[in-house]
């Protein structure tokens, strides 16, 4: 899959927002992702769902993060996507060393590009 066309889609992205901003803890969200981590490498890397949890992956770890926008590797479309739609209101201080520790613990397909984010 390309990471320059990682975003969810916005129908799907707006039908989940309330949930997930509902639930955002640090808690919540670090365990969410360290399972979407973990599931990955079982899924391959063609179908709709591992395209999926790759997605809303990417969308967490970007909605949390802390760095500025040249830090990223989005093109100018993504950026202005996400400018006009936030999936959080504020970002959650996640364990990124756990999260990290994650990725490198389930290695897949994307791995590589999950880390350079």
């Amino acid at each position: 899959m390309d990471f320059n066309d990682v975003l969810v889609p916005k129908p799907f992205s707006q039908f989940w927002q309330p949930l997930l901003r509902g639930l955002h803890s640090q808690t919540f969200t670090q365990s969410l992702l360290e399972r979407m981590l973990s599931e990955l490498p079982a899924l391959g890397n063609s179908g709709i769902r591992p395209t999926y949890i790759l997605r809303w992956t990417v969308e967490l770890i970007v909605a949390n993060a802390k760095t500025g926008r040249n830090a990223r590797r989005f093109s100018a479309h993504q950026w202005e996507a996400r400018k006009s739609w936030r999936l959080f209101n504020c970002s959650a201080s996640l364990d990124w060393p756990q999260v990290v520790e994650s990725c490198l613990g389930s290695p897949c397909w994307a791995s590589p590009q999950l880390l350079q984010l």
